[in-house]
C-alpha cells in the first residue's frame, strides 16, 4: 500500500514537471536554440560541391569566358546566393526563396535579378515548376559560379586558395557572405538575402546598407553602386573580409565586415549615427526599412494576433527580412491572413500558387497553434481564480465555518497555491499584483490591469524598440485611470510637436486600459496619419521592472495610492522622469502648443513662473555623460524619499537637487550643458486683450511673443485677471491654428464654446477684438513660416509647409508682400522632388535658381531694391590632393599610372578629390591606401596649384601633401590603377612620361626636404559655431633633414 502511494506521488510529481515544462515551451518567444548555431541540428556544413567538377548543363555558368549572353550591366543588377550543396534529392528552391526572387523581379523590372547557385545538382523535381515559373519572367536569371574560378584576379584569390573557409565553424553562411561582398566588388549592384520580400521599387538606391537596429548595420539588404564612393565601400568591405575574417564567430563576416567599414567610413561607432552627410553620401537606412520586424520578435510576420499593425508597419518598408534562421520551421497557409501570407500574395502571387498545391499537409500546424492560444487562456483564467481564493479566505465568514469545512477549505487553498507555484515563473508580473488586487482602489488598477486590444503596450511591437531611439523622441503621459478620453487641445498638443518636429518619434502615453471614447477615436485617428506618432499605454506593474524606483514604488505603493492629488501632480511627474530615464527625449505637458523644432534641445528644464521658479516641460539627453549622471542623480533622489517625506518633493525640488549634486557638491565641468529656460520659452504670458483692443500693435506682439518660444500652454487654472485668461485663449487659438491644422476645427469649435460658458459678457465686448485677431492669425497661416537666418534672410522648406498646389501662387503673393514690408533679405525655397510643381511659380514670381542636390533645388529671391545682390555664389572650387609619399631610407616616391586617363597615361602622384565633409590630410591618407594599398602618416602640405574652368566652369585648386609611408608592399587597385611602383626622386624629375606640372610640384618638395618647411594643420573649434575647424599654416617641421639625390 506504502509502494503503491509512493508510486502515485511520483506521478502527480511526474505530471507537474511535464505541465511546467509544457508551459515554458508554449511561453517562450526567445527561441534560444535557434538562435544560437550550434545548438541548431539543422546546420549543415557540406562543402563538397565547392570543389566538384560539373557534370551537368542544367545552367548556365556565370562570370564565364565564354558566355556573353548576360553579361551583368554595371550597378543594375540585384543578386541572390544559395551556397548550400544538395544530394541525390536533387538542387531545391523553397516557396519562400522563390518569393524574395520573384518579389525583386516583379518590382525592379529594369533591373536583372540573379539567382546564383554553387552546387552542381540538377534541380529537383520540386523545385522546376518553381524555377519554370520565374523563368517567365524576362529579367530573371539562374546561373551557377564555380567559387574557385569567381575568385580569380581579386583580392581574395590567394586568401580563399589558401583553405581558410573550410577551416570555418560554418562554412555554408561564410561562403555567402564571401560571395555577397565579391559579387558586389566585381559587378556593383545590390545584394538581398533569401529571406526578404522586396515590396517597393530599389532601381534608385545606391550606395546604402540598411540597420538592423539602432547600433548595427546588416547585411541582408545592402548595395554599392560603381561610382567612386561604391568602388571605396567595396574595396574596404573585401580587404576588411580578408584581414579579419573569423570562422569561429557567426556574424563576424557578414554584418560584422558593413558595420566595422562603415564604422572607418562615417568616424561613428552606432549606426544611429552614421547619417549620409557624416558617412559622405552612403545612406545607413532606418530599421523601419529593411528590417521592421525585430529578429526577437520575427513571430509577428506569422500571428494573426495584430495583423493590422503589423502590416501597417511592413507598409512602410521597403523589403521585409523575415529572418530564416528562425522562422524556417514555420509553416503558413498560404490564403491565411497573418502577414506573412499577406506580404507574398501581393508581391509574389506565382511562388504563392506553386506552394497552394501543398498546403493542406501543413493544416495541423495551425490547429495546433489554436490550441497553444487555448493553453495560454487557460493559465491566465488560473491567476485569477487564485485571486477569488485569496479574497475568500479573507472572508469575515471564514472563522465562522465548522473545523471540518475549515480543514477541507485549506485543502482546497493549498491545492490552488501549488498551481500558482506552477506558474508563477512564467505569470510573475500577474501574480506580483493579485494580492494588490483585493485591496487596491479604483484610481490605481490600470497600474496592473489588462489593457484594451485596441491600446498597444510600450515595448510590445518590434517597432517601438526601432522607433524609440534614445533621446531622439517626444513624449506626451496621461496618468490617470479613468477612461481614456483625448481632448481636442491634448490631440493638438501631440499633432504640433510631430508636425514641427518631422525627425523626432512622438510618444503618447496612457495609463488607462478600458476603450477611448467615440470622439477620441476621432482625434486619433487624424494623428495617426503622422508616421512619426506612437499612441500606446504602459502597465506601470512592468513599467517599473528593473528600474532604480521599483523597490522604492513597491515599499511605499500603499502611501502611493492614498493621496489623490500627489497622485495626480507630483506622482505623473515622476513617470515622466522615469521615461526620460529609460530612453531620454523631451517630456511635454498635453495643454500645450508646439511652436518650433525642439531637435537642438539637449538636457533642459523650462520653468512656469519666475516667482517660484516650478518646472513644468523638461528634457535629457541621455546620450552625453551629463545627461546620464543627471537623470540618475534625480532617480536617486526620488528613491531616497520615503513615506514622510514623499509630498515634499515635487519634480521641480528634484531637479533643483539633483543640479546642486551634480554642478556645487560634485563640481561637475559639464554642468554647462545643462540650460534653464526662462518662462517666456515654454509658458510666454500675452498682454491683457484691453491692451489689444486699445493699440493693435499688440496683436503683432502677440505674434511675436509665440514666434521667440517653443511653446505655449493654454493656462486653465489661470488666477489672473478675466482679460488675461482671455488673451492666453485667444493666442492658444492662433498657434493651434497654424500648428496643429488638422485638429484646429475641432479646437475652435471648443474653444468657443470654452468662451461662452465662462463669461458671455466678457466674450461679447470682445467680439470686435477677436474679429481682429482672426483676420490677423489668418493672415499669419497665410504666410509661409520658414526659418531665419543671420542676415535677416528666411528659408522655406517644400517639406514643412503643408500647402495646398493651388494656392500656392497666392499663398506666395501674400508672403512677398508681408517680408517686403518686414524688410526681409534674402527669400529662399528648398523644393523637394514631390513640389516641383512649385518651380515655374516661383521662377515666375522673380526666383532664380542657387543650387541643386540629389533631393532638392534651391532658389532665391533678393528683395531690396537699394542694394546690390551680395548673395554668395554656390561651391564653385574642386579640391583635390595629391600625396608626396616619401621613403627617406631609399629616396625613393610612390608613383601611379591611371588605367583611365584623359591623355596618355603618364607617371604621378596618387590623388583624388577631397569628399564633402572631409579634412584635406583625411582624404590624402585614403586615395595612398585606396589605389596603392600603402598605410601613410600626413606630415604637411607643401604647395597647391589653382586653376579655372574645369569641370562644369568651375575652379579647381589642388594641394600636394607630404606623407610617410608605414608600409611598403604595394597593393593597388586593379580597377582604377593600371600601375604604380616606388620610383627613384631622381628618376622622377628625369622621366618622359611625368607630367611638366607634376615636376614643378616635385620640385618645390624637394625645397621642402631641404629646408623642412611646410604648411601645418592646425585643428581647433569655431568660436562661433564651435565646429572643428582646421587652420593651416607655413612652419618649421618635425622631420628630421634628408638629403636628396
Amino acid at each position: 500500500m506504502r509502494k503503491f502511494k509512493m508510486k502515485k506521488r511520483l506521478l502527480w510529481c511526474g505530471f507537474t514537471f511535464a505541465v511546467v515544462l509544457l508551459i515554458l515551451m508554449i511561453s517562450t518567444e526567445s527561441n534560444i536554440i535557434q538562435r544560437i548555431p550550434f545548438l541548431d541540428v539543422t546546420t549543415v556544413n557540406d562543402i563538397r560541391c565547392y570543389d566538384e567538377v560539373s557534370t551537368t548543363k542544367s545552367s548556365l555558368d556565370f562570370d564565364s569566358e565564354t558566355n556573353y549572353i548576360d553579361k551583368p550591366t554595371s550597378g543594375r543588377n540585384i543578386f541572390f546566393h544559395e551556397t548550400s550543396c544538395f544530394g541525390d534529392e536533387g538542387l531545391t528552391l523553397n516557396a519562400r526563396q522563390a518569393c524574395a526572387i520573384e518579389s525583386a523581379a516583379r518590382m525592379n523590372p529594369s533591373m536583372t535579378v540573379y539567382l546564383l547557385f554553387i552546387s552542381k545538382s540538377e534541380f529537383s523535381n520540386s523545385t522546376r515548376e518553381i524555377v519554370r515559373h520565374l523563368l517567365n519572367y524576362s529579367n530573371v536569371r539562374i546561373r551557377h559560379i564555380d567559387p574557385q574560378k569567381y575568385v580569380k584576379e581579386t583580392p581574395l584569390d590567394a586568401w580563399y586558395t589558401s583553405g581558410v573557409l573550410k577551416k570555418s565553424h560554418w562554412p555554408v553562411s561564410h561562403m555567402s557572405d564571401i560571395l555577397r561582398y565579391l559579387t558586389l566588388w566585381k559587378y556593383g549592384g545590390i545584394y538581398l538575402d533569401l529571406d526578404v520580400v522586396v515590396t517597393s521599387s530599389l532601381e534608385n538606391l545606391t550606395n546604402f546598407a540598411g540597420a538592423e537596429d539602432w547600433d548595427d548595420v546588416a547585411a541582408g539588404v545592402m548595395g554599392f553602386d560603381m561610382s567612386k564612393l561604391g568602388r571605396r565601400v567595396a574595396d574596404a568591405c573585401v580587404r576588411d573580409l580578408r584581414k579579419n575574417f573569423r570562422g569561429d564567430v557567426w556574424g563576424n563576416n557578414g554584418p560584422g565586415v558593413i558595420t566595422r567599414t562603415l564604422q572607418k567610413l562615417c568616424a561613428t561607432t552606432y549606426a544611429r549615427d552614421m547619417t549620409t552627410n557624416r558617412c559622405h553620401g552612403f545612406t545607413v537606412y532606418s530599421p523601419s526599412v529593411f528590417y521592421p520586424i525585430h529578429y526577437k520578435k520575427w513571430k509577428k510576420y506569422f500571428e494573426i494576433k495584430d495583423s493590422n499593425v503589423t502590416l501597417k508597419i511592413l507598409n512602410k518598408a521597403k523589403a521585409i527580412h523575415v529572418w530564416n534562421n528562425l522562422s524556417k520551421a514555420e509553416k503558413v497557409r498560404v490564403n491565411s491572413n497573418v502577414p506573412y501570407a499577406v506580404i507574398a500574395r501581393n508581391y509574389c502571387p506565382h511562388s504563392v500558387f506553386t506552394s497552394l498545391k501543398n498546403d493542406r499537409r501543413i493544416c495541423w500546424i495551425m490547429k495546433t497553434s489554436v490550441i497553444i492560444e487555448q493553453l495560454r487562456a487557460i493559465c491566465r483564467t488560473l491567476v485569477d481564480y487564485v485571486t477569488i481564493v485569496l479574497r475568500l479566505v479573507a472572508n469575515e465568514h471564514w472563522t465562522k465555518s465548522s473545523a471540518v469545512m475549515r480543514k477541507q477549505r485549506a485543502f482546497f487553498v493549498l491545492c490552488c497555491l501549488l498551481g500558482l507555484m506552477i506558474i508563477v515563473c512564467i505569470f510573475w508580473e500577474d501574480l506580483s499584483m493579485i494580492l494588490f488586487t483585493v485591496i487596491s482602489a479604483d484610481h490605481v488598477s490600470c497600474w496592473y490591469g489588462s489593457s484594451d486590444p485596441d491600446i498597444m503596450e510600450l515595448g510590445e511591437g518590434e517597432w517601438d524598440e526601432q522607433m524609440l531611439i534614445p533621446s531622439r523622441c517626444i513624449f506626451f503621459h496621461e496618468t490617470t485611470c479613468s477612461p481614456p478620453n483625448l481632448t481636442p487641445q491634448q490631440a493638438c498638443a501631440v499633432e504640433s510637436s510631430a508636425r514641427n518636429n518631422r525627425n523626432l518619434n512622438v510618444f503618447l502615453l496612457f495609463f488607462a486600459t478600458k476603450q477611448f471614447s467615440e470622439k477620441s477615436k476621432r482625434y486619433i485617428k487624424i494623428l495617426e496619419t503622422y508616421d512619426n506618432i506612437y499612441i500606446r499605454r504602459i502597465r506601470l506593474s512592468t513599467y517599473i521592472i528593473d528600474t532604480p524606483i521599483e523597490d522604492w514604488f513597491w515599499t511605499n505603493i500603499r502611501r502611493l495610492w492614498e493621496n489623490k492629488d500627489w497622485l495626480h501632480k507630483d506622482f505623473h511627474d515622476y513617470v515622466r522622469m522615469l521615461t526620460l530615464w529609460k530612453f531620454g527625449g523631451v517630456s511635454l505637458n498635453l495643454n500645450s502648443v508646439v511652436l518650433t523644432s525642439l531637435d537642438k534641445l539637449t538636457t533642459f528644464t523650462g520653468v512656469q513662473d519666475n516667482r517660484d521658479m516650478s518646472v513644468g516641460v523638461f528634457g535629457v539627453d541621455t546620450s552625453t555623460n551629463f545627461g546620464r549622471n543627471f537623470i540618475d542623480a534625480c532617480m536617486e533622489i526620488i528613491k531616497s524619499t520615503n513615506a514622510n517625506s514623499y509630498l515634499r518633493y515635487n519634480i521641480t525640488r528634484v531637479i533643483t537637487e539633483a543640479v546642486w549634486k551634480l554642478c556645487y557638491q560634485r563640481n561637475d565641468k559639464e554642468c554647462r550643458q545643462f540650460t534653464i529656460y526662462s518662462p517666456e520659452k515654454f509658458y510666454p504670458s500675452f498682454p491683457d486683450s484691453r491692451e489689444v483692443h486699445t493699440n493693435k500693435t499688440r496683436a503683432k506682439e502677440m505674434l511675436k511673443i509665440e514666434k521667440n518660444a517653443m511653446t505655449i500652454h493654454l493656462l486653465n487654472n489661470y488666477n489672473r485677471s478675466t482679460e488675461a485668461w482671455l488673451s492666453n485663449v485667444i493666442a492658444f487659438k492662433m498657434a493651434a491654428e497654424q500648428n496643429c491644422p488638422k485638429i484646429y476645427n475641432v479646437i475652435l469649435l471648443r474653444v468657443s464654446r470654452t468662451l461662452t460658458t465662462r463669461n458671455s459678457t466678457v466674450l461679447l465686448s470682445h467680439s470686435t477684438r477677436i474679429g481682429q485677431l482672426s483676420t490677423l492669425d489668418v493672415m499669419a497661416q497665410r504666410i509661409f513660416k520658414g526659418d531665419n537666418d543671420n542676415y535677416n534672410g528666411i528659408t522655406i522648406d517644400s517639406v514643412e509647409e503643408t500647402c495646398d498646389n493651388k494656392i500656392f501662387t497666392q499663398r506666395l503673393k501674400d508672403s512677398l508682400e508681408q517680408w517686403i514690408k518686414d524688410k526681409r533679405r534674402t527669400i529662399w525655397f528648398r523644393v523637394h522632388i514631390p513640389h516641383t510643381e512649385w518651380i515655374p511659380i516661383l521662377t515666375g514670381h522673380g526666383f532664380i535658381f542657387h543650387h541643386s542636390k540629389e533631393e532638392y533645388v534651391m532658389l532665391y529671391r533678393w528683395l531690396p531694391t537699394n542694394e546690390e545682390c551680395n548673395v554668395p555664389k554656390y561651391a564653385h572650387t574642386y579640391l583635390g590632393v595629391g600625396a608626396f609619399v616619401f621613403n627617406k631610407n631609399t629616396c625613393e616616391i610612390l608613383v601611379i599610372k591611371e588605367k583611365y586617363a584623359p591623355t596618355k597615361a603618364s607617371w604621378k602622384l596618387p590623388g583624388g578629390y577631397v569628399e564633402p565633409g572631409e579634412d584635406i590630410e583625411t582624404a590624402a591618407k585614403r586615395e595612398v591606401l585606396e589605389e596603392t594599398g600603402i598605410q601613410a602618416d600626413f606630415k604637411c602640405l607643401i604647395s597647391f596649384r589653382h586653376g579655372h574652368d574645369y569641370s562644369f566652369g568651375c575652379s579647381d585648386i589642388y594641394m600636394i601633401a607630404y606623407l610617410t609611408p608605414q608600409n611598403f608592399e604595394i597593393d593597388k587597385c586593379k580597377r582604377e590603377i593600371s600601375e604604380c611602383k616606388w620610383m627613384k626622386l631622381g628618376d622622377f624629375m628625369q622621366h618622359p612620361e611625368v607630367h611638366a606640372n607634376n615636376k614643378t610640384l616635385a620640385a618645390k618638395t624637394i625645397d621642402f626636404l631641404q629646408h623642412q618647411m611646410g604648411i601645418v594643420a592646425n585643428y581647433g573649434v569655431h568660436p562661433i559655431t564651435k565646429k572643428q575647424i582646421c587652420v593651416y599654416s607655413v612652419q618649421n617641421t618635425d622631420s628630421e633633414n634628408t638629403s636628396v639625390e
